[in-house]
């Protein structure tokens, strides 16, 4: 990606990426399954984005919902007047994704550098937020997070307030059924993201519908609200990945940079966004006015790391998603909930630290042979980068080595 596009003259390929090659950084740090090239599509690192929710405007209209909510708790309130309407308020799954967005979006909005506090500063800061997937991985390792934790328990209790708005059986309910009961006007809300957009534009001709933007959590929900969002990550997050084997065929692996070089070119990722209502990775290219509500407003996006949800699904998803159905359906309390699901991903967590301690000299010792290949070159853009990686890599050993033994 260092080598001058072939549909940008006069610009390294990966500086035609929001962020550039800076953006990058963490999927090299990450890359453990052999790719040697990945070519992010369908996001940006300069945004900041999330699954909002479809929504109903005639059963908004009907049931006295005049002003879209803005805050959790207005939220809250728009969903008992749909309720005391008679209409099912949101559309929910088990089977698929509704219950892990649910402790997302939420869980997102806690805690800024809260897990920040169990490590020493080297570890900490704006420049290390790369980090914060170890760090949670060595806290649920070693047992630092506890049940009763107040910010656990807000997140929870936030969620399970929330799930007394979905409808009767949605623990037994598959991704079609939550889906066909918002089609069929049965429910106000159903939760999507962007790449249903069109979908929904084709399908549904018998009522108005729109998209609602994920509402604020505030400090009369949780002292550990941020009142904000999570900026913009600077990383690109998911593309395509060319595996390494490709590079063993060099007319394949010329072929297949060649079609991902056009892919990602900012004439036809234009073309793409409009055609496809997504969004573009590609510096310059105009996001669509349909996927404006799937951004996050950038004047709340102040925060750069928050708790989140991990405690809860850290671990063994056939465990932790009987587990959250247990607890939003009042089987179980809050505490008994976090005690069990800290449990289930305590496991994961251990087996994190060990593969790290195992795997990340070797991923080193690959980013410094690749630093001296650079430096051979005067490209001082990328030796710099390349640097940084390797730096990363190198704090991260220190890190499990430090907080994490058998």
């Amino acid at each position: 990606m260092m080598a001058e596009s072939a549909y940008v003259p006069g610009t390294r390929w990966v500086d035609t990426f929001s962020v550039g090659e800076a953006s990058f950084a963490s999927s090299k740090a990450d890359n453990t399954l052999g790719a040697i090239m990945f070519v992010p599509n369908d996001g940006s690192a300069s945004l900041s984005m999330g699954q909002p929710f479809f929504y109903n405007k005639t059963l908004f209209q009907k049931a006295g919902i005049t002003e879209l909510p803005e805050t959790f708790g207005e939220f809250i309130d728009a969903l008992r007047k749909l309720k005391d309407y008679g209409v099912v308020p949101v559309a929910a799954e088990s089977v698929d994704h509704h219950v892990s967005w649910s402790f997302g979006w939420i869980g997102d909005q806690f805690g800024e550098h809260y897990i920040d506090q169990y490590f020493d500063e080297q570890y900490n800061g704006s420049d290390k937020v790369n980090l914060k997937m170890d760090k949670t991985a060595i806290a649920l390792a070693n047992d630092w997070l506890k049940p009763d934790d107040q910010i656990m328990v807000d997140i929870s209790e936030a969620v399970y307030e929330y799930a007394q708005f979905w409808q009767d059986g949605w623990a037994g309910a598959s991704y079609n059924d939550a889906k066909n009961l918002f089609l069929m006007q049965e429910a106000a809300i159903f939760q999507e993201g962007f790449w249903a957009f069109t979908e929904y534009q084709d399908v549904i001709m018998e009522f108005e519908w729109g998209v609602l933007p994920i509402p604020l959590v505030k400090k009369d929900t949780s002292e550990y609200a941020m009142e904000g969002f999570m900026k913009a990550s600077g990383n690109q997050d998911y593309g395509f990945d060319v595996n390494a084997k490709v590079a063993e065929d060099p007319d394949k692996l010329a072929a297949v940079i060649d079609f991902l070089q056009y892919l990602s070119s900012p004439d036809v990722q234009q073309e793409y966004v409009k055609i496809a209502i997504s969004m573009s990775p590609i510096e310059g290219v105009e996001q669509p006015e349909e996927v404006q509500p799937f951004l996050f407003d950038t004047e709340l996006c102040l925060y750069e790391q928050s708790f989140g949800a991990n405690y809860v699904d850290y671990g063994d998803v056939g465990i932790w998603g009987g587990l959250t159905q247990e607890y939003l359906t009042g089987r179980i309390d809050t505490e008994t909930f976090n005690k069990r699901a800290l449990e289930n991903s305590k496991q994961t967590a251990v087996n994190t630290c060990r593969d790290n301690l195992k795997n990340l000299p070797d991923s080193i010792a690959e980013a410094e042979a690749r630093l001296q290949e650079l430096k051979g070159g005067t490209n001082e853009a990328a030796i710099q980068a390349q640097e940084k990686t390797v730096e990363l890599l190198k704090l991260k050993l220190q890190m499990y080595q430090q907080y994490f033994s058998e």
